[in-house]
């Protein structure tokens, strides 16, 4: 989040520094020479778009090629249906649950064995791949449908 401030505050300074000559902070006082000039030659939305990249890149390219690589990943995900909220929620628990899952090994000598020996255990188990197999079947169901319509 802190970041998020960050980039904001450098985008922000970096605005006012474009379209009405003004530095909105002391890093954009460049930007006040070679910005203001393309505003005033109409081209005010080029100049934006590179100081919001600029103000992003934060002196490493990685940061751009990861933000381009998740946002073709994030359209692709939308385009083809997947819900957000279950991959976020992924992402935001994952590394807990296999700090976990190590935990657990190492405690039963790595023996997966510990996950069904327990009856809450195996019943969380078991319960989970019903719900999965519920989540799964109306997919297959309407693709086997369109395959054999297809055929028709």
């Amino acid at each position: 989040m802190l970041a998020g401030i960050y980039y904001g505050a450098q985008y922000g300074g970096s605005t006012t520094a474009i379209l009405v000559n003004i530095p909105g902070e002391a890093t954009s006082v460049v930007t006040t020479l070679d910005g203001h000039q393309m505003a005033k030659q109409g081209r005010a939305g080029v100049a934006l778009g590179v100081a919001s990249i600029g103000s992003f890149i934060n002196k490493s390219p990685a940061e751009v090629f990861m933000a381009a690589a998740f946002g073709m990943v994030g359209y692709f995900l939308v385009k083809f249906g997947f819900e957000p909220a279950p991959l976020l929620l992924g992402f935001v628990l994952g590394k807990l649950m296999e700090e976990k899952l190590r935990q657990a090994l190492v405690i039963s000598r790595g023996s997966f064995m510990v996950f069904v020996n327990r009856p809450l255990s195996a019943g969380m188990l078991a319960l989970s791949l019903v719900l999965m197999v519920f989540a799964i079947l109306p997919a297959i169901r309407s693709g086997r449908e369109e395959v054999f319509r297809e055929a028709e």
